[in-house]
């Protein structure tokens, strides 16, 4: 039986160039550091078997905290000319399945400082799980990780 998917779609304006945002979201590990370790919602964030941002596909994984569930995403896609990348959860236990994500990052024109930035999240809910309650925390998480990140580059362009 086939399962509803979700699809969840942010934009934003960063406060920084284009080349200097893409420098840092082109490697999703230290994405990752910049919304979550230093919030101090994961632990143990690590490429796996010798990955890297250099190197795609790769495979990571990170411990979320405060329940040390273990979430392992695979880096399956990234376009230095266009500024995408795209990922995809393999192993979690949060409730989803079948989640893959996209952000890409584009250059306004009249405002070369700034960059406009898209994320789509693609995702079936679990077994089990009742997405009436876990929809409203998921779209929640998602957009607190839109905020960290714009606050991240609102700090970076100071």
């Amino acid at each position: 039986m086939l399962k509803p998917r979700y699809r969840l779609y942010n934009t934003a304006i960063l406060h920084t160039p284009i080349a200097s945002a893409w420098r840092e979201m082109r490697d999703l590990v230290h994405m990752l550091n910049v919304i979550m370790v230093a919030n101090e919602q994961v632990h143990e964030l690590r490429w796996l078997d010798g990955g890297s941002a250099e190197h795609i596909p790769a495979w990571m994984e990170f411990v979320e905290l405060p329940n040390r569930r273990s979430i392992r995403q695979e880096v399956i896609g990234r376009c230095e000319r266009s500024y995408t990348l795209t990922y995809r959860v393999a192993e979690n236990a949060v409730g989803i399945e079948d989640h893959s994500a996209t952000y890409t990052l584009k250059p306004i024109t009249e405002e070369p400082d700034k960059t406009f930035w898209e994320w789509t999240v693609e995702f079936a809910i679990a077994d089990g799980v009742d997405a009436q309650q876990f929809l409203p925390y998921f779209v929640a998480v998602v957009d607190d990780n839109v905020a960290k990140i714009k606050a991240h580059f609102a700090r970076s362009a100071i």
